[in-house]
């Protein structure tokens, strides 16, 4: 079968957008994946009691209303979350009285500001990024339209 030449052959930057979009796609989803699979177990308020009343705590670190809970060894998982039944600062007023009765570290950090200045910050990334996008296709095919068959593939 003959070799086709290089200008009866159908050009591959049509497919670069689809591919680039594709691996996107997967790499978000393992991402996704690998983030659910990486965070602790969840646990009721009731057994976070009942793992601080034992003496299994040794830190815990609250943001918000959830806390991640370090336990002491050999506990299986190490690590475990708890939604604290309130979303103020201290939610049981004797909590704090009892993590210090057990000797345990623990820390209220602030909230991660990154989701609301993501959230401010995208609507003027589409507004910019969308006209962006369709005229750099509109520019392409004025472009292609201009030039004879053929000339395109080798710019």
């Amino acid at each position: 079968m003959p070799q086709p030449s290089p200008s009866s052959r159908p050009p591959l930057w049509p497919w670069l957008l689809p591919g680039v979009a594709a691996l996107l796609l997967v790499a978000a989803g393992a991402w996704l994946f690998w983030t659910q699979l990486r965070s602790p177990p969840s646990v009721t308020y009731a057994q976070f009691q009942t793992l601080l009343d034992g003496g299994q705590v040794s830190r815990v670190v609250v943001r918000e209303i959830t806390a991640t809970v370090d336990l002491r060894e050999p506990a299986r998982p190490a690590t475990v979350r708890v939604r604290l039944p309130s979303s103020l600062a201290a939610p049981d007023s004797s909590l704090i009285t009892e993590l210090e009765t057990q000797n345990v570290d623990y820390r209220f950090e602030a909230p991660s500001q990154w989701l609301g200045i993501l959230l401010n910050v995208l609507p003027i990334i589409l507004l910019i990024g969308i006209p962006v996008f369709f005229l750099t296709i509109l520019l392409l095919w004025l472009l292609r339209r201009r030039s004879p068959p053929g000339n395109l593939s080798e710019r």
